[in-house]
């Protein structure tokens, strides 16, 4: 009987022990989806898009970034920009003086409707290289959005960070050319001088012949 007693015993505590590993699991699972659950629908309610455009006559870059409300209630947003290196590039106020608006305006996007922004593509590039410490180089670039609820969401902007890479290239590679180019104009300035100098040495040295010979013959 006390035999039966204690296999009846250790069986419960298998019991006991498998339950409580299984709760567990499950608790684990319901966390993640949860998080997964909540993390897709913060992400819905916004959709951020930047795009980069060039100017089919001028040829001149523009950089848009837009917002669109996916809520079903209007949104104040507090901020709007890119992430770079761990530092806020906001375009808020940017927008606002677009709209000829008073810096501290409320900016609200309705529902289901958005906003788009010019983004100065010099001053940009500019930060990026400051942050960069003056190298030519892009790192992982995203665009963000904040609104009141303290809500931020951020997207990846890799097809804008490809573009702004070729342009950055581009301009660098022109700006070597310049540098050969100016170079070579030196080198022939200096050239030049250098034949003058000859030339009026040339000339002062037959100057002196033409006195020199102007004196014997006057013996």
């Amino acid at each position: 009987m006390g035999q039966i007693i204690e296999n009846l015993r250790a069986l419960f505590e298998i019991l006991v022990i498998l339950t409580l590993f299984i709760v567990s699991v499950f608790s684990a699972l319901h966390f993640q989806l949860t998080r997964r659950l909540t993390r897709y629908f913060s992400n819905k309610r916004y959709i951020i898009t930047s795009d980069f455009e060039v100017n089919p006559e001028d040829h001149s870059e523009r950089i848009f970034l837009s917002v669109y409300n996916n809520n079903v209630n209007d949104s104040r947003i507090t901020g709007i920009g890119f992430l770079y290196l761990q530092q806020n590039i906001d375009y808020l106020n940017t927008y606002l003086k677009q709209l000829d608006s008073p810096i501290n305006t409320r900016v609200v996007i309705p529902s289901r409707d958005g906003i788009k922004i010019e983004v100065g593509i010099e001053g940009l590039i500019k930060l990026l290289q400051k942050l960069n410490q003056g190298k030519d180089r892009i790192s992982n670039i995203r665009c963000y959005v904040t609104d009141t609820l303290g809500t931020t969401v951020t997207v990846k902007a890799n097809k804008l960070r490809k573009s702004l890479k070729r342009t950055m290239i581009k301009r660098r590679l022109a700006e070597i050319e310049k540098q050969k180019l100016d170079k070579a104009n030196q080198n022939l300035t200096q050239e030049e001088e250098k034949a003058r100098e000859k030339e009026i040495k040339k000339l002062k040295r037959q100057e002196y012949i033409d006195k020199l010979k102007q004196k014997i013959f006057k013996r």
